[in-house]
């Protein structure tokens, strides 16, 4: 546990003693995230992040903003893991953990990229509706048939005439 407070104490040395003291600061860090899609230089905005400490706990969340960019400050010193919570519209979630070592006063900036989703075309076919146009196989069906019931009363009337 840290102390707000000084801390001194005597040390013992063969030439006598000396007075000594410290201060128990805890060390910060940034981290900025930018978020681009894959294989372009456009920053995306409305990724939504999580950062958690190495016991999993959640430190900060945020959303990038119209810059693409999310800002985490005043950090600890330590190691953490960076999850994406929600992927920007059009765009896939990363799933994937990214381990961050913030030490020093620098600010840290890593970049995630996403892949656009490509809309899938529909594999369903529509059934026609209010189509007009008449198959012309099935005409031809009907004009045979037709014909050979003309041709069929001719025959009959023919030998009916004959007898």
């Amino acid at each position: 546990m840290l102390k707000k407070s000084a801390a001194f104490f005597h040390v013992h040395t063969p030439k006598g003693a000396e007075k000594a003291g410290f201060y128990n600061k805890l060390k910060r860090g940034s981290l900025r995230i930018v978020k681009v899609e894959s294989g372009t230089d456009t920053h995306l905005e409305g990724a939504t992040f999580c950062l958690k400490d190495a016991d999993g706990q959640v430190v900060a969340d945020g959303k990038t903003d119209k810059n693409g960019e999310l800002l985490f400050e005043d950090l600890p010193w330590g190691t953490y893991s960076l999850h994406e919570v929600f992927a920007p519209e059009g765009h896939s979630l990363d799933t994937s953990r990214i381990e961050v070592e913030i030490y020093g006063k620098e600010v840290v900036e890593i970049t995630v990229e996403n892949d656009k989703l490509i809309p899938e075309e529909p594999t369903t076919s529509i059934p026609k509706t209010g189509d007009t146009r008449t198959n012309p196989w099935l005409v031809g069906l009907a004009m045979a048939g037709m014909l050979a019931g003309v041709g069929g009363l001719v025959s009959y009337l023919i030998k009916k005439r004959r007898k």
